[in-house]
């Protein structure tokens, strides 16, 4: 019987085999290689009754169909982070099905990786319909680039959560796995700027006025 209150896994997909776990709370699991996804990596774990926090790194986006294979872990889940490695593009519709099957969500976070070297597109998204994010209070961006599916992403959560309390952006890169280089400073300056100005600009227009709203 696993006792521990928190597990944490960094690396390419492996076999973790225990029968019980009714202690664990918090969940974290970073997979680097590509294709390799950490939904079937917690689908595959036991009855976990006390699991409420779930923080999870992608290497790539997933489909909608993949992810809704794995929507029946989610139903306890009151804290939710996705790390994006890759731009997930129409994919990221995906995120708004798995938040779905979690209706006593809290706190909703995306960390992601973008440095915005190709030109922005506009996208063509197709969200669910019929969904309400009931308790959803919190939800926070970081390594925040002004990215079109990011963007979507937060138009979308802000017409559907009506119990938002904070959205709160941070644009300083995110990277913890390398280093910064100095002659990355520049460019990650002018990231940064882009992506409050997109944040100013088009994003808090739309941010209802109940709701505490930072850019830093």
């Amino acid at each position: 019987m696993l006792t521990n209150l928190a597990f944490m896994y960094k690396g390419h997909k492996i076999n973790i085999e225990y029968k019980y776990a009714p202690f664990l709370d918090t969940l974290r699991v970073h997979f680097t290689k590509k294709n390799q996804c950490p939904l079937d990596f917690i689908s595959a774990l036991p009855k976990l009754p006390k699991l409420e926090t779930l923080i999870l790194q992608f290497s790539g986006p997933v489909q909608v169909s993949r992810a809704l294979r794995h929507t029946f872990r989610f139903a306890n889940f009151k804290m939710i982070v996705f790390f994006l490695v890759k731009s997930w593009k129409e994919c990221i519709c995906s995120l708004a099905y798995l938040l779905k099957a979690a209706p006593s969500l809290e706190y909703f976070g995306v960390h992601g990786f973008s440095k915005l070297k190709e030109q922005p597109s506009e996208l063509n998204v197709t969200w669910p319909e019929d969904l309400t994010f009931a308790r959803l209070h919190i939800i926070v961006i970081k390594g925040f680039s002004g990215e079109p599916e990011l963007m979507e992403l937060l138009y979308f959560l802000l017409r559907r959560a009506p119990a938002l309390e904070s959205l709160q952006l941070e644009t300083r890169a995110y990277e913890p796995f390398v280093f910064r280089k100095e002659k990355h400073k520049s460019e990650d300056e002018e990231r940064c700027r882009y992506a409050t100005e997109m944040a100013s600009t088009h994003l808090a227009p739309k941010v209802p006025s109940t709701v505490a709203f930072s850019i830093t």
